[in-house]
């Protein structure tokens, strides 16, 4: 359950999926559904009702038809709260919120699972998420569970021992060893370098945490006013107030969420040799920081998918559109370009092609900078706000809704208004782009990472990629109860 790719079960990058919100599709998508959610961390999102309940958040809203009900909530602790000394802590707290037995001996998944449910898990860089589908007549309970579940005093050995050979260890394996886990979450680790939410993923393991550090870190950071719940249920507004202030009735108040602006300083060059890859991968980051007005960010998205479409790959490889795109934090961006060598035996030099991939996404955002989309570019951005994508099969509406309405909360996101390019002519669209991009280009923090190695291949990985991008955007990557994904937080 968390961070982000396809794996057996998940952190940084493992398994329900991939969360890789990183992706050109993911850019496109975010443009697909924005009608659907208000920019900013602020207010509800429009027909949403909001309550503070004991220092949480609730946002609510009824679907208007019986259906699965839908919990998305966020605990604003990640990855950035963690000590010298505590990687892995978030995650595997993330882990515990569902498998730690509760009060009748039963953990939050086992009661999901009991009732049909289905849920799932993420950690980043700054929050952890949550998320859960039951019966709309469940809801109530459910969130009463769940919130039972954060504020816990004591992690059980057991259930922490049989969570860690079950499915963390195997994770880990999976995150630092596969190909296109391992080269995400060394590039995020990369791009992170110096920043709070740096992590040691590959040198430190996870079986150095214990069950006592984990409790001690969610009880030192979880809090109420730290937590956003937003559900989409047929349900009675009352008994989602009475269920969270009972659930809170003995939960203190705690630390309230941090803001940060952050300073990217990443390595300019890095390698890594992973054995099971047979493709040299080409990993760009150009990173933009000191981001204060959410417009300027909102801007930065939508000429980061631009840039995009106008790189030219080096000779002997080629873009890989699901791992390129935009990457969010509070107060900072990064523009990632993923390029995979072809199958062909006569690929370019690998650190040569580094060089000239990372002079190609530069030449492509300085012709941006310079000239502005033009109206073939941009007239599909306009196209796409009137047409909503079919959600992945399986996936309840109600989740969807409750997830995106979610992430408005969160700083650093910022989804972009209903009416903010509506609003606007193309000339002058372009002209904001190009000038947005223009002041931020000089001082960006350029950084490659060359992935290569022997054996294996980069097929199935990337197939797997293909099949989960849709869901990575919209849930990342929901896919049932107790499967995950991890860290490579990729928007």
């Amino acid at each position: 359950m968390s961070s982000c790719l396809p794996g057996p079960g998940g952190h940084p990058a493992t398994s329900s999926g991939v969360r890789i919100r990183l992706m050109l599709t993911a850019f496109s998508l975010v443009l697909l559904l924005l009608p659907a959610v208000a920019a900013g961390s602020g207010g509800p999102p429009d027909g949403f009702r909001e309550w503070q309940v004991r220092g949480v958040r609730l946002l609510f809203k009824t679907p208007g038809a019986a259906t699965q009900g839908a919990i998305f909530a966020v605990m604003r602790v990640g990855a950035a709260e963690q000590r010298a000394d505590e990687t892995h802590l978030a995650h595997v707290a993330e882990h515990m919120v569902f498998r730690n037995p509760l009060g009748d001996g039963r953990s939050l998944g086992q009661v999901l699972s009991e009732w049909g449910g289905t849920y799932n898990g993420w950690t980043g860089p700054y929050h952890t998420q949550f998320e859960i589908v039951v019966p709309d007549e469940r809801i109530p309970e459910a969130l009463g569970k769940l919130v039972e579940a954060l504020f816990v005093t004591v992690v059980d050995e057991q259930a922490f021992g049989k969570e860690m050979s079950d499915r963390l260890e195997r994770e880990l394996r999976y995150m630092t060893t596969t190909p296109l886990a391992a080269s995400l979450n060394a590039f995020r680790q990369q791009l992170f370098r110096g920043t709070p939410y740096e992590e040691r993923l590959f040198e430190v393991p996870v079986t150095a945490v214990t069950a006592a550090g984990v409790a001690a870190f969610m009880a030192r950071e979880y809090s109420p006013e730290r937590l956003v719940v937003t559900v989409v249920a047929e349900v009675e507004e009352a008994a989602l107030v009475e269920a969270l202030t009972a659930a809170l009735a003995t939960v203190p108040s705690g630390k309230s969420p941090t803001q940060r602006q952050i300073s990217l300083a990443p390595p300019p060059f890095e390698r890594l040799s992973l054995r099971a890859l047979d493709r040299p991968l080409i990993m760009v980051g150009l990173g933009f920081d000191g981001i204060e007005d959410e417009e300027d960010a909102c801007l930065l998205t939508v000429a980061f998918g631009l840039v995009l479409s106008r790189v030219v790959p080096p000779p002997g490889f080629g873009l890989e559109p699901q791992l390129s795109g935009p990457i969010p934090l509070e107060g900072a961006r990064y523009l990632a370009a993923t390029f995979v060598a072809d199958r062909r035996p006569a690929a370019a030099d690998p650190e040569r092609a580094a060089r000239e991939a990372l002079r190609a996404v530069r030449d492509a955002a300085e012709s941006l900078a310079a000239t502005g989309p033009h109206e073939g570019e941009l007239m599909p951005l306009l196209q796409a706000r009137e047409h909503r994508p079919a959600l992945p099969s399986g996936v309840p509406p109600s989740l969807v809704e409750a997830l995106l309405a979610g992430m408005t909360q969160l700083p650093g996101q910022y989804f972009l208004p209903p009416d903010f390019l509506a609003g606007l002519e193309l000339p002058e669209m372009s002209t904001r782009i190009a000038e947005t991009l223009r002041s931020y280009l000089p001082e960006a923090k350029p950084t490659v990472l060359v992935v290569t190695g022997t054996g294996g291949s980069l097929a199935v990985p990337f197939v797997a990629a293909g099949v989960l991008t849709l869901g990575a955007v919209l849930l990342g990557l929901w896919s049932g109860r107790g499967k995950r994904a991890r860290r490579t937080e990729m928007r």
